[in-house]
């Protein structure tokens, strides 16, 4: 029996049932990733190396902010340390400048600032791997690698699967539709339909059809939209909001592709691609049966979980929204990537339309603040995980309010609650 939830690996079974191996593929090692100006991947310094001006431009970053001797990297055991060696400008943890000489344990995700280049750690990057192209209008330099493997692998399933897209909203799951019918089924027509925008009743209506006279006001015979797509691929929107009782009628279809219209006595058999997507699907919204008709199902990251992504996606934007900016504040990019972004690349947007029209040609750290708040500072006294933990379960899970409370930043206490 099958199971897929936010945040937990995705899985595809083949028609025998097992699950696909990714081959074991290169070591993975510390990297850091540059979010800014440029995406680059650049190796962890060796133990001990002095980071300065000639070892950013040895990887192609002209930073001249950044001080000949600035930083240096270290282990701690497992953990990678960092300190900074009196740089002029200073090094950024998530947001708090470090005094120079203290050192600092970072964790996985740690956003760093040397100058005017903006970096995130990765413990476990694989040795040799680039930055990737755009996954058809998903821009994702580093942070949709391991969807791109699990896509990958479920496509030897084809457009004889049902296919069930996870990911909080804004994440990109319409976009991940398209791409899926246009490799998919490449000569079909393609349909999305929102579910959570159809009125309970007319749900059948909507998706299977009806014959006239099947209901008060069904004055013609209507295809419905499945049948309206035979040979294609639909898109069907927000899945957990299909009401119950046309729960059934649909896993009929996921099993049989049969449809029976309303007001109709005889089936007819629809040969057609099914993407479905949901926030976050499980039994409580979905008959079980239904839920394990996907046997392709993927999940999309949040963007909080790969803020190495966010100026990749916020240039992309630019295009596509007719912004025009002419420079970028670094630490106004470091905001950015240090926010929980609960509405993901949608409400980036929006933030993006708001800043620039503040702010004119650039993107400023004040027209960021104006509306995300400043970055909470650390409090004094050090802070313990028993109280991280603590203030994290009083929020109900959400970390930024607890570190809001706690007078920290969010990176503080993540690396808090991860260092134990």
């Amino acid at each position: 029996m099958q199971r897929t939830l936010p945040g937990v690996e995705t899985r595809t079974e083949t028609e025998t049932g097992e699950m696909p191996r990714a081959p074991s593929g290169p070591p993975r090692l510390p990297h850091l990733l540059l979010a800014f100006p440029e995406p680059r991947v650049v190796p962890l310094p060796s133990e001990g190396e002095a980071v300065g001006r000639a070892w950013c431009e040895a990887f192609g970053v002209a930073d001249v902010r950044v001080s000949r001797q600035h930083a240096r990297f270290s282990r701690r055991g497992g953990t990678v340390v960092v300190e900074d060696l009196g740089s002029r400008n200073g090094l950024y943890v998530d947001g708090e400048r470090l005094p120079p000489g203290e050192r600092v344990s970072l964790v996985d995700g740690s956003v760093l600032r040397l100058g005017r280049s903006v970096f995130v750690l990765r413990t476990g990057w694989p040795v040799g791997e680039r930055v990737a192209p755009p996954l058809t209008r998903l821009v994702a330099p580093f942070g949709l690698r391991e969807l791109r493997e699990h896509l990958s692998a479920s496509c030897a399933l084809g457009a004889r699967a049902n296919w069930l897209l996870l990911g909080e909203t804004g994440t990109g799951k319409e976009l991940l539709a398209a791409h899926l019918a246009q490799q998919l089924t490449p000569r079909g027509k393609y349909g999305a339909l929102n579910l959570a925008a159809i009125p309970p009743e007319m749900a059948a209506s909507q998706l299977f059809g009806h014959v006239r006279g099947a209901f008060t006001g069904a004055a013609t015979e209507s295809l419905g939209f499945l049948r309206a797509h035979h040979g294609g691929a639909v898109f069907l929107d927000e899945l957990s909001a299909l009401p119950r009782a046309q729960q059934a009628a649909l896993l009929r279809f996921l099993q049989e592709r049969e449809i029976q219209a309303v007001g109709s006595a005889r089936t007819e058999r629809v040969e057609l691609l099914v993407i479905a997507a949901a926030q976050g699907a499980t039994e409580a919204h979905l008959q079980r049966d239904v839920f394990e008709r996907f046997q392709a199902q993927l999940s999309l990251p949040p963007l909080r979980s790969r803020p190495e992504d966010l100026y990749a996606i916020a240039r992309a934007l630019q295009a596509q929204l007719g912004l025009a900016w002419s420079d970028s504040d670094p630490a106004a990019v470091e905001r950015l990537m240090l926010h929980d972004w609960p509405g993901n690349v949608r409400e980036l947007g929006r933030v993006l339309l708001q800043a620039l029209a503040n702010s004119g040609a650039e993107l400023s750290l004040g027209a960021i603040e104006a509306l995300l708040g400043p970055l909470e500072r650390a409090a004094s006294g050090s802070l313990t995980r028993a109280a991280a933990e603590a203030a994290v379960e009083a929020t109900g899970g959400n970390k930024t309010r607890a570190a809001k409370q706690l007078g920290v930043s969010l990176g503080k206490l993540r690396r808090t609650l991860e260092r134990g």
